[in-house]
Order: structure tokens, then sequence, then C-alpha cells
């Protein structure tokens, strides 16, 4: 009777093929059960819990520092909505008035597409080149606007509607 020796290099190369063929492709995506929610609200049953498990962030009135171009403007309650961008992923993108982009330096009056919707927004994509980015872990609203459509004032001034008549004070 003859035997025959399986060399320890084929041993090896026939067990690596078995676990390539062996292992299965897993497709799977998060899902967080929002039964396990304790919620105390009446009418509150349904929780929509998608948007967190794409990374997206819940809609909503934030406090945010407000940059335009790097330089801080103001510190305020803006409302977010979940839009897509075109990517197709989700974003939250502030909702800003026409008003307030003007309060902000932008000059509104050269771009007389920017209207505001019924909610009280405007698109900001209506200016060419601008872009909202929104840092939910710094509460910061970095908004990028062309400075063409910015109005060029001079560093640390003051325009007149927040001047005021300061205090009377006598010298001897």
């Amino acid at each position: 009777m003859q035997f025959s020796r399986v060399e320890p290099r084929s041993q090896l190369a026939l067990s690596f093929l078995f676990i390539c063929c062996s292992i299965k492709p897993a497709l799977a995506h998060d899902h967080f059960n929002p039964l396990s929610l304790e919620n105390d609200e009446p009418g509150v049953e349904n929780v929509d819990l998608s948007v967190f498990e794409k990374g997206g962030q819940a809609e909503g009135t934030y406090n945010v520092d407000i940059y335009i171009n790097n330089t801080s403007v103001e510190t305020k309650n803006i409302a977010f909505k979940n839009k897509k961008s075109a990517d197709n992923k989700l974003s939250l993108q502030p909702c800003l008035s026409v008003e307030q982009l003007k309060q902000w330096g932008v000059k509104t009056e050269n771009f007389p597409e920017l209207k505001n919707d019924p909610n009280g927004c405007t698109d900001l994509s209506l200016l060419a080149g601008a872009v909202a980015k929104f840092n939910v872990i710094g509460n910061r609203l970095d908004l990028a606007i062309p400075q063409i459509a910015l109005i060029a004032d001079p560093r640390e001034f003051v325009p007149t509607s927040e001047w005021d008549e300061g205090i009377n004070d006598v010298l001897l």
C-alpha cells in the first residue's frame, strides 16, 4: 500500500483557498430600534431615526457662531433643514433670509433672483460659488461667499446704524 504525502506548502495553500471561498460577503446597515427610547410625550410614538443612520443630524434651530469667509459676524439662533447635496447626501443647510444676508454685507440688490420662500428662507445656491457648511460639534456656520457678492468695508468698520451719541465728559 502506497501513501502519498502532501507537502506543507500545499496544505497551506489549500487551507487559504478554502478560507477565502467560504467567506461570504455581508451587506448590512446600522439600525437603532426607536422603541428602546424612553418617551413620555403622548403622540410621539413613531420617531424617524433614519437620518442618524446615514450620518446626518436633526433638523431644528441651533445657536451658532456665524462666519463669512472666516470672519466672525455674529452668534445667532438659525433654523436648519436637511437637504440633499449634489452627491445625494443629506446635510443640514441654514434657513437664511434675504434681510439677514444683507445685514451681513451681501449685495442682495445685485441678485434679484434671491427671494424668500414661504418659510422665510432663501436659496443660497443662487449666489454663484456660495457654500454653507455647518459644524454641529463646534456649533459653527461657515458661509463662503465670493468677494464680488460682498460689500467692501474697511477692516473694523462700524456701520452708522450702530453708532450712538456716546457720553458727555468734561476734562479739567
